[in-house]
């Protein structure tokens, strides 16, 4: 879900939903979706609707049929929050005051969201009073677009993994010319489908070049998607 702080990653989020945000080789949502077994649909704000969905495949803003596990958009997918509420029920995971994960009824879902289809953080803190509150020992959600850009080296490493000699993925689909140079000392180097890389570019991992994307004779240093 967004909360009331998703202008904070404007422009990023004028047009996208805050878990589009790109963190590493995958966006927030598809972190997060990869890691719980339940249906997942989106909240947010109702003018992207029609983009969202067809983006991501997912529904968006419907009804609640019963009760409903919220993550906040801004979560840091790097973190173990699924530790954090392990064994928990009817409860809230707080961070900094602001609510993170929380698992409402059906009646307080609805009454936690906003008429523009955000749920702002005064009503689910309101409703968040007669849950298990836990206060998060470290910062588990994102507040400002550059803290995303501080993380993305680390995202990028664990998506990478495995030996030296491993980490460098390419497509082969992709196009990579003649004197190009790949330094996967640092971290992993993932080169996506269609993706073009021209003569005398020096590539330092950890890094993802997606699909089709173009690189045009430069220097990519590591953490860098």
């Amino acid at each position: 879900f967004e909360d009331d702080r998703w202008a904070d990653f404007c422009p990023l989020s004028s047009t996208r939903h805050v878990g589009q945000q790109i963190l590493g080789a995958q966006t927030v949502i598809e972190h997060v979706t990869g890691r719980v077994d339940d249906q997942v649909s989106l909240a947010g704000r109702n003018y992207l609707a029609g983009t969202v969905e067809e983006e991501t495949r997912l529904r968006y803003n419907e009804r609640a049929d019963g009760s409903v596990l919220l993550v906040n958009a801004r979560i840091n997918p790097l973190v173990d929050f699924e530790r954090m509420v392990a064994g928990k029920s009817n409860f809230a995971l707080l961070d900094r005051g602001e609510v993170a994960i929380a698992l409402l009824t059906k009646r307080k879902f609805e009454g936690a969201s906003a008429e523009d289809g955000t749920m702002p953080q005064r009503k689910l803190v309101a409703a968040a009073r007669a849950l298990e509150r836990t206060e998060s020992a470290e910062p588990i959600l994102f507040r400002y677009p550059w803290e995303m850009l501080v993380a993305n080296g680390r995202a990028l490493e664990m998506s990478g993994g495995g030996a030296r000699g491993q980490r460098l993925k390419i497509s082969p689909q992709a196009d990579v010319e003649e004197f190009v140079a790949f330094d996967p000392a640092g971290g992993p180097i993932i080169v996506g489908e269609k993706a073009r890389i021209e003569s005398f570019s020096r590539i330092t991992g950890p890094c993802y070049i997606g699909p089709k994307t173009v690189i045009r004779s430069a220097l990519v240093r590591g953490g860098t998607t």
